[in-house]
C-alpha cells in the first residue's frame, strides 16, 4: 500500500509541476505578438512529457485542470482557442490512435481528426472574429496546414521519444 502512495505522491507532484509550467507557457502564448504556433507547440509538448511521467488518468485530469485555470486566469480565453481544440489534446488524441499500430489506420485516423478540428476552428474563426478571416481558399488553407501537421506530428514523436529516452531514462 505504502509503494501505491508513493507513485501517487510522485505522479501528483509531476503533474502539479508540469501545470505550472504549462501555465506559464500558455501565459507567454497570449501575451507574445510572434511565434504563437511554436509556443503552442511546446505546450502541447509538456501534455506528452506528462503522459510519459505519469498515466493516461492523470494526463487527462492534468487536460482538464489546464482548461479550467486558463479560465480562471485574467487571459485572453479565444486566443486560447488552438490550445483548447488541437494542442492541448492532441497528445491524448495521439497516443489512444498509436494504440491501433496498423500505420495506415492511424493516419487515416489522424487526418480525420484534423480536418474535423480543422473546419470546426475555420468556423468558430468565421463567428468570433469575422474581421480576421483573411479571403484566402479554404482547400488551400487546408492542404498546407496539414502538410504542418503531419510534420508537428512527427515531430511531437521525436521530442517525447527523446524525453523518455534521454532525460527520463537518466533519471531512473
Amino acid at each position: 500500500m505504502a509503494a501505491a502512495n508513493k507513485n501517487s505522491t510522485r505522479e501528483i507532484t509531476y503533474s502539479g509541476i508540469l501545470l505550472a509550467i504549462l501555465m506559464i507557457v500558455l501565459y507567454i502564448y497570449t501575451i507574445s505578438p510572434t511565434n504563437k504556433l511554436i509556443i503552442l507547440m511546446f505546450a502541447s509538448f509538456i501534455i506528452g512529457v506528462e503522459l510519459s511521467e505519469t498515466s493516461i488518468k492523470y494526463t487527462i485530469i492534468f487536460y482538464f485542470a489546464s482548461l479550467l485555470l486558463t479560465l480562471i486566469f485574467p487571459i485572453n480565453k479565444i486566443s486560447l482557442l488552438l490550445y483548447y481544440s488541437f494542442f492541448g489534446i492532441y497528445g491524448l488524441i495521439k497516443y489512444y490512435i498509436e494504440k491501433i499500430e496498423i500505420i495506415i489506420l492511424e493516419y487515416i485516423v489522424k487526418t480525420i481528426f484534423f480536418i474535423t478540428i480543422f473546419l470546426l476552428n475555420i468556423t468558430y474563426i468565421k463567428l468570433l472574429l469575422p474581421k480576421l478571416v483573411v479571403q484566402f481558399p479554404v482547400y488551400i488553407l487546408l492542404l498546407l496546414s496539414f502538410i504542418a501537421f503531419l510534420l508537428y506530428d512527427y515531430l511531437y514523436t521525436l521530442i517525447v521519444q527523446l524525453y523518455t529516452q534521454k532525460i527520463r531514462r537518466g533519471r531512473n
